[in-house]
């Protein structure tokens, strides 16, 4: 169906193998969030698609040609969170974290611990011990396949190849050692005008798709907390960019980009609120007097 000028998808990916997407550190653990956030699929199909795009033979080469090509990604396509879900007959049970904290991390998430050695005793070094959390393929009690659940907004007109590039994705952290491996599944157009089957409906014709949540509903991604009437955490969403063309931290992962504060999914919204999807899936409260959404969350 189409919402505004946007084309809706319901995609739905095969975890193959570990995904981390890195939250936080405590110790020598280094934390996974329970599900995926929108810059990690942003950055995947960023890459994807720049890697796509060779010219006269020459394939990208510096940072630019990736954000090139990743502010073209912000101005066709927005993204929901994505989140684990089961198999049940001809549908997917999505199971959310913070319905049941401690249950959902003995049956999704496991860890696994490294060290760094030291050749000449023959033994690993000292203070070197390290601890990744990641979001298992199989459940940890049953040994079912996991999978995650998401959408894709595409803006009447996009060219980018992004389903072909949904095909070839590899997310989140630790991909040097084949974690991020995920099969695409289904990419369908997304059946009525709610989100993973909540009251949580389309609305509105704008520059970026808006959802509308009714009284007490729950928040499905990270949204920007300034003016906003909730209940929950809230944290600075800060990711890290590849910047070569900066004069220092031009290294890959040095440049740090902060989003916004932010509440955290799972939130509680106090009274019904229209939401922009903005960039990197971030929502953000809809003004409907001047209908603008704040500069931090734009290009």
């Amino acid at each position: 169906m189409k919402v505004m000028s946007w084309q809706i998808y319901k995609i739905i990916f095969q975890v193959c193998s570990p995904v981390h997407v890195g939250w936080g550190k405590i110790g020598n653990l280094q934390l996974a969030r329970p599900y995926l956030i929108g810059r990690v699929l942003w950055g995947a199909l960023t890459m994807r698609l720049t890697r796509y795009m060779v010219k006269n033979g020459v394939a990208a080469q510096d940072s630019y040609q990736y954000q090139e090509v990743g502010k073209e990604v912000h101005r066709n396509l927005a993204f929901t969170y994505f989140y684990p879900a089961l198999r049940k007959d001809n549908s997917y049970q999505i199971f959310w974290s913070w319905e049941n904290e401690a249950a959902f991390r003995y049956r999704f998430l496991s860890s696994y611990a490294g060290t760094a050695l030291s050749y000449p005793q023959q033994s690993a070094s000292r203070g070197m011990l390290w601890e990744t959390e990641f979001l298992s393929p199989n459940t940890i009690d049953t040994g079912e396949p996991v999978f995650l659940l998401g959408y894709i907004f595409a803006k009447e007109g996009c060219d980018l190849a992004w389903q072909k590039a949904m095909e070839h994705l590899q997310l989140g952290g630790e991909r040097g050692y084949g974690w991020g491996d995920v099969k695409l599944i289904s990419i369908s157009e997304n059946d009525g005008n709610t989100l993973f089957g909540q009251d949580i409906r389309f609305k509105e014709k704008e520059e970026r798709p808006v959802v509308s949540l009714p009284d007490h509903a729950r928040l499905l991604a990270h949204t920007i907390a300034d003016g906003l009437d909730a209940n929950g955490k809230i944290e600075p969403l800060v990711g890290r960019k590849w910047c070569s063309n900066q004069q220092n931290n031009s290294y890959a992962g040095q440049y740090i980009d902060f989003n916004n504060f932010c509440f955290v999914p799972g939130s509680i919204i106090n009274k019904p609120t229209d939401f922009y999807i903005g960039n990197f899936g971030i929502w953000e409260k809809y003004n409907k007097l001047n209908r603008t959404y704040t500069v931090v969350n734009r290009l």
